[in-house]
């Protein structure tokens, strides 16, 4: 996949992961009509197969995407996000991540590294992340 692509997916995916207003109208809306759009599948999405199921680090020394001044800012994040354990680890549950302290802790995290993150990034990325 191109740099270029691959980037905008990746910030794409953020943003999609930093959007309360997608998150609840998504995993509570259409997530309940058996749609693509639940909690599980953002996370899958996210680790399984935008990062094909390695780390961002693996990038940086690839195609230097993201860099490694942008994968400090996420890393944490990062973290935090794929050693997330819904409450009664009910990953099925897409309204649980929205009303658990956890949850929305990490909500909080992935907002301070989006505003973090725009400050760096290229102009002609910050598209991505509105």
């Amino acid at each position: 996949m191109k740099k270029e692509i691959w980037r905008q997916n990746w910030l794409d995916a953020i943003q999609d992961m930093t959007s309360n207003e997608l998150q609840k109208k998504s995993w509570i809306i259409l997530a309940n009509n058996g749609s693509y759009w639940s909690y599980v599948n953002f996370i899958s999405y996210y680790f399984s197969e935008m990062l094909f199921g390695f780390d961002n680090k693996y990038r940086i020394n690839e195609e230097d995407c993201p860099s490694k001044q942008e994968y400090e800012i996420i890393k944490e994040w990062r973290h935090l996000l794929k050693n997330y354990v819904p409450p009664k680890e009910d990953d099925s549950n897409s309204t649980a991540p929205l009303n658990d302290k956890n949850g929305l802790s990490i909500f909080n995290s992935e907002l301070i590294a989006k505003q973090k993150l725009t400050l760096v990034i290229p102009e002609s990325d910050k598209m991505y992340l509105k």
